[in-house]
């Protein structure tokens, strides 16, 4: 449901019809692509423990299995390239080109996978032998292509990210660093002229009221307090709810936000990286040991645990890719609740 929500959101929204969420939306069809096609034929072979769909349909979903999970882990490649080129070139997503150029990435991530996963139909794979009176339909064992396969759908996209996401953090940090170092906007608070207060009078409205004698300097240069003279009285509005630690300078409290949004961006920088590598790498860690080591007697349990978690990657990927900004919580609760709505209108 968060995958659809994913597409529907940025079909919709329009602050949300970015370039760059172009690539979540190919990410979330990928994903889709597993959830829908290729775990329900999984889980029946798991489930009933045999191929219930004939040789040929093996073939084609073994295909298409190598298929959508190498464009999933492609288009969160594409992702990592793309985030660091916009922190690098931001000027670069206003080129009237874009649009085209993230079509021909997309196109590309999908016209590779289709590369990796179609040369089994084309011949490359050992013969499948029957080894009970049930019908199978094993992972391909041919040593040469499961290498072949691991390397490009997985190791390549691996080496990728992880140096994207480097640079990524390294880019970021500079940049934030170079606010930082900047004079921050507006102008510091003066301190004001001494002024005669013949009564002050705290409220809890959100004002402070004085009345004074004489005239008063004027605060200027805060965004977060006004002085307004009305005659001989004066009103000073503050805000309760200011999160800024009292007594920091304007440059300071400006550092401890920057600092935060570095930290923010790390964490989730982590948690993509994270996910992937604790969702793939144990799997195309021990397919190819299981291919070409048959006295390794690894577990096939273990080995199915790990292929099961490979598929959880397409499920975790919406969550991290999205939930962390505002927008798209803001459109998940919109079309949920027009959901809602709706079924209240039918009566259902």
């Amino acid at each position: 449901m968060l995958i659809l929500q994913v597409c529907i959101a940025v079909a919709t929204e329009r602050k949300l019809r970015h370039p760059q969420n172009w690539l979540l939306v190919s990410l979330a069809a990928s994903d889709l692509l597993v959830g829908s096609l290729i775990m329900p034929l999984s889980l029946a072979h798991e489930l009933m423990g045999y191929w219930a769909f004939g040789p040929v349909w093996c073939e084609i979903w073994l295909a298409m299995d190598v298929f959508a999970c190498t464009a999933s882990i492609f288009n969160l490649c594409l992702i990592a390239l793309e985030r660091y080129r916009c922190v690098v070139n931001p000027t670069a997503y206003r080129s009237p080109t874009i649009n085209r150029r993230q079509g021909i990435l997309i196109a590309g991530a999908y016209i590779i996978a289709a590369a990796i996963s179609l040369p089994p139909l084309f011949g490359w794979a050992e013969p499948r032998a029957q080894d009970g009176a049930l019908p199978m339909c094993p992972l391909h064992r041919s040593i040469g292509y499961v290498a072949f396969s691991a390397t490009a759908s997985f190791y390549i996209p691996l080496i990728v990210m992880v140096t994207a996401y480097i640079c990524l953090i390294v880019a970021t940090r500079a940049h934030l660093r170079k606010k930082i170092s900047k004079r921050p906007s507006g102008e510091p608070l003066p301190q004001p002229k001494p002024a005669a207060v013949s009564e002050m009078k705290k409220v809890d409205d959100g004002y402070i009221h004085l009345r004074v004698m004489r005239s008063t300097a004027t605060i200027t240069g805060s965004r977060r307090m006004t002085l307004q003279r009305i005659g001989t009285k004066m009103e000073l509005q503050f805000d309760r709810n200011r999160k800024g630690a009292p007594g920091l300078s304007p440059r300071q409290e400006r550092l401890k936000i920057l600092q935060s949004r570095e930290r923010r961006f790390t964490l989730i920088i982590g948690l993509v990286m994270g996910a992937f590598i604790v969702c793939w790498y144990p799997f195309f860690q021990l397919y190819p040991i299981v291919v070409a080591c048959e006295s390794c007697n690894v577990p096939e349990l273990v080995f199915k645990f790990f292929f099961w978690i490979g598929y959880c990657n397409s499920a975790v990927n919406p969550i991290i890719y999205t939930i962390f900004n505002k927008d798209f919580r803001g459109a998940f609760l919109r079309i949920i609740t027009y959901g809602f709505r709706k079924r209240r209108a039918h009566g259902v």
